[in-house]
């Protein structure tokens, strides 16, 4: 029974480390000597790194829809590149709350199976192992719902990009041969 019990919570645990694992975790503070910039951001989880695509995506959309934002953000993103990175995350989606249910849900789990190991009453015992049982089954079907919305999202973002390749491989060209915008930014770069 006991190791049982222990190849679930094994399981369980790593389920929940390739649920962390896929949302990322918070970048490492910047190399000694370098400016604050990005990787600031980056520190707070105002911005990360990797995120460029999405960027790329909602600068295109914004060109085909609303021209005037378009241009409006790429003076921005010219002059201001904190000030671009925080209105481009007005159009960026609301994160993900789903991972604080799992761990609410991983704690109630490690919480039940603390109180069977204490437990002395064998029928309280079988009890708090049928609402373990209950609590995995619950944990692992919210965790199936999770990939499911996820893969559909990340399934929509995939059309997206091939659909607007061009206008996102035209928007990436121009942003990175934009010689004064990309010596602003890259400032912070340079040693003293």
């Amino acid at each position: 029974m006991k190791s049982r019990f222990t190849i679930l919570m094994t399981v369980l645990a790593a389920l929940m480390f390739q649920v962390f694992a896929q949302e990322g975790f918070p970048p490492p503070p910047p190399p000694e000597g370098r400016g604050p910039n990005d990787m600031e951001h980056a520190r707070k989880g105002l911005w990360t790194p990797g995120r460029g695509n999405e960027v790329l995506m909602i600068m295109s959309k914004l060109k085909k829809e609303k021209p005037e934002e378009y241009e409006r953000l790429e003076n921005m993103r010219k002059t201001d590149i904190r000030a671009f990175v925080n209105e481009i995350r007005k159009y960026m989606p609301a994160p993900n709350g789903n991972m604080r249910r799992m761990g609410q849900l991983d704690r109630e789990c490690f919480e039940l199976s603390r109180s069977i190991c204490e437990c002395k009453d064998a029928a309280e015992k079988a009890k708090l192992e049928e609402q373990l049982r209950a609590k995995i089954k619950e944990a692992f079907d919210f965790m199936l719902q999770d990939y499911a919305e996820r893969l559909q999202r990340m399934t929509k973002q995939l059309e997206a990009l091939k659909e607007n390749e061009e206008a996102i491989l035209d928007e990436r060209f121009k942003m990175l041969t934009d010689t004064e915008a990309l010596r602003e930014k890259h400032k912070w770069m340079e040693r003293k």
